[in-house]
């Protein structure tokens, strides 16, 4: 169903319309203003109203709170039948907000499930797309802190190493100069090698589940 029709405004909703173009904070203290009368208002413009004040929670970063109010907004456009609001699909913009919510609070199982159902709703949405791999590339961020733990185990080795050959070995033991330098540089090329190849290791998961949500699209 197309919020289009030409039909009569209830007074409420006139209101609404006129407060929504002062941005997000003038929706949200409406909305909860006058919570009693947008819940007898018809079905249409209990909608685009609760659906209004869900965006207008999440533009203001009051996520917790957006996800119960994405929620009703979904429920409502799935009871009634209603998808659209000004050509617009309120149904998926509301869900892919709902994804970015449990992004931001860093539930990511969560949100990396709603954009897999976008992308299978819609291959093309390159937005759903882009939140998907931060999801999955923050999901994998234990699957390298090992190899990073070890990488800066080098990286400190490698300086204590710098640091001695300094202070001590070019002092008084200057012939194994070069093998402690070697050494030093060795631990640092190493370091680098393990956390570049951990980074690496990552980022192709990363691709990979892509890929396979991609193939079930």
């Amino acid at each position: 169903m197309n919020l289009t029709q030409s039909r009569q405004r209830s007074d409420t909703y006139r209101h609404f319309k006129e407060t929504e173009v002062s941005g997000s904070a003038a929706v949200a203290r409406f909305f909860e203003l006058h919570k009693k009368e947008i819940r007898y208002l018809d079905d249409l413009e209990c909608f685009e109203i609760t659906a209004a004040y869900a965006t207008a929670l999440f533009g203001l970063q009051r996520y917790e709170q957006h996800l119960t109010a994405a929620d009703r907004a979904i429920e409502m456009s799935v009871a009634d039948n209603i998808t659209y609001i000004d050509s617009v699909d309120i149904y998926k913009k509301t869900l892919f907000e709902k994804a970015q919510s449990y992004f931001y609070l860093t539930q990511y199982g969560a949100s990396k499930h709603i954009l897999q159902e976008l992308l299978k709703m819609d291959a093309t949405d390159e937005q759903a797309r882009s939140i998907l791999k931060k999801c999955l590339n923050c999901q994998n961020v234990n699957m390298v802190s090992g190899s990073r733990a070890y990488a800066v185990a080098l990286f400190l080795v490698a300086a204590s190493t710098s640091g001695f050959t300094v202070l001590v070995v070019e002092p008084f033991w200057e012939d194994y100069t070069l093998g402690a330098e070697i050494s030093c540089l060795s631990f640092f090329v190493g370091g680098w090698v393990i956390l570049l190849a951990g980074e690496w290791r990552r980022r192709a998961k990363t691709i990979q589940k892509i890929k396979n949500v991609t193939k079930l699209t």
